[in-house]
């Protein structure tokens, strides 16, 4: 952050409170108010007065039971892909004492979005059960840049999901990840990518959690709110021009692979990912005898917005993680 001067054209450096910042408002008074958070403070309100240099928090939003020093900061780790191009991401590590060996692979949501020095609830939540967690920002991320911020469109299932198995194959070469311990769950976006990793690379992951993901880009594109529409074309494909594309895209397409456990969480009500796109996934692997778990939430939309309704669902995946996690590890250790 910086504080400029538009009469002398001086600025100087103002110190921040958080890492990521959601929210900056500057008031008549010249005070400046912020809301934001760090990857081990939730988001909390913080106001620097006019003329002081230091920032008042407002707010005491924090992880009840833990002090930050004993939450996961990640650390950030860049590995050149499958075709040179250079991927950052976040890797969120467990205590040492309390490290399981399982690593979780987290394909972000969006996709035009990207994991941030923010706090995720969800992956402090992995780490304190003892599970490394891997966010890589796979192209089409926001924040590097329009170039690498286009790259997405139009190709929802090739360079990102690339992305992401040479991130894999980095961690474990670095010895950062036990290839026979590996799980992989996403959201949204996320959801998707977990699906289509699933099927065209099932020998990685030994379970999978798939949150509210498409799983076929022609009902996908149909089915989306009104006010989607017009940016469909350009950002998932036309489905008669793109049609060999767009199947190879689909994880649908790839069903018979998808071996391993999976759990699948859906909203009932959800706009944007409907319901069909999880149930033509439940229904076929149900029918084909496979391993799959199915949590509809009737009363969610997109995502988590109500708290019973995440806490369900975190109980739910961890519950699923630890079961598949124990039984393998017995199984390894034979």
């Amino acid at each position: 952050m910086y504080e400029y001067n538009t009469a002398t054209g001086e600025s100087r450096q103002v110190d921040c409170p958080c890492t990521s910042i959601s929210k900056i408002h500057c008031a008549s008074s010249g005070a400046l108010y912020m809301l934001g958070s760090t990857p081990t403070r939730p988001a909390n309100l913080y106001v620097l007065m006019k003329g002081q240099a230091k920032w008042r928090q407002l707010t005491k939003h924090s992880v009840p039971g833990f002090s930050e020093q004993e939450l996961s900061y990640p650390e950030v780790v860049t590995y050149p892909s499958f075709d040179g191009l250079a991927i950052e991401g976040l890797l969120f590590k467990p205590a040492p004492e309390e490290a399981n060996g399982w690593t979780i692979i987290w394909p972000h949501g969006g996709p035009q979005d990207a994991e941030t020095f923010m706090f995720y609830d969800i992956f402090q939540l992995a780490a304190k059960m003892g599970y490394q967690l891997f966010a890589p920002n796979f192209r089409g991320s926001a924040n590097y840049g329009y170039s690498f911020f286009k790259m997405v469109e139009q190709d929802w299932g090739d360079g990102p999901r690339l992305d992401m198995t040479a991130g894999i194959d980095w961690l474990i070469d670095q010895k950062l990840a036990d290839r026979e311990k590996l799980f992989l769950m996403g959201g949204s976006y996320g959801g998707y990518m977990s699906l289509l990793l699933h099927g065209r690379h099932p020998e990685y992951f030994r379970a999978v959690v798939d949150i509210c993901g498409v799983s076929n880009l022609f009902s996908f594109v149909k089915s989306v709110p009104d006010f989607w529409q017009p940016m469909m074309e350009k950002w998932v494909g036309n489905p008669e021009r793109d049609y060999e594309k767009m199947k190879a895209d689909s994880p649908v397409t790839y069903l018979e692979n998808m071996t391993q456990p999976m759990l699948i969480i859906q909203g009932a009500n959800d706009p944007r990912v409907v319901k069909e796109e999880s149930d033509q996934v439940v229904d076929r692997l149900k029918d084909m005898g496979r391993n799959i778990e199915y949590l509809v939430l009737e009363n969610e939309g997109h995502g988590f917005s109500k708290k019973e309704n995440k806490m369900k669902a975190y109980r739910e995946i961890f519950e699923f993680f630890e079961k598949h996690r124990l039984y393998l590890t017995a199984q390894l250790e034979e």
